[in-house]
């Protein structure tokens, strides 16, 4: 009984903090500077980057295909609405071709 009258209260502080986000978040982000709004475009390529370097930690390949993909998207001929995208399904694609060859060659 207690365990379900936790996970309710959880519901309804976690609806309640999103209806305030959603109300009022565009009405405080236009009171920000300028100079902070424009940092908002390195939030997603940071959070991918942090997690792409935690599984490099255990599998260094990873992170050497995260890495030649965010060069080669950044560095070529990518309209910048899709290099975040790019870089993440090119990693992604890429590690998972790679473990599915390293599980033939184990077979």
């Amino acid at each position: 009984m207690t365990a379900t009258l936790a996970i309710a209260a959880a519901s309804i502080v976690n609806t309640v903090v999103l209806v305030f986000a959603i109300l009022f978040g565009s009405y405080l982000i236009a009171l920000l500077p300028e100079s902070l709004t424009a940092s908002f475009q390195f939030v997603l390529p940071a959070i991918f980057g942090g997690v792409i370097a935690q599984f490099a930690i255990k599998k260094p390949l990873w992170g050497i295909i995260g890495l030649a993909f965010g060069l080669m998207v950044n560095l070529g001929p990518v309209p910048a609405s899709l290099k975040t995208f790019l870089c993440i399904l090119g990693t992604v694609v890429g590690c998972i071709l790679l473990e599915k060859m390293k599980n033939k060659k184990t077979v």
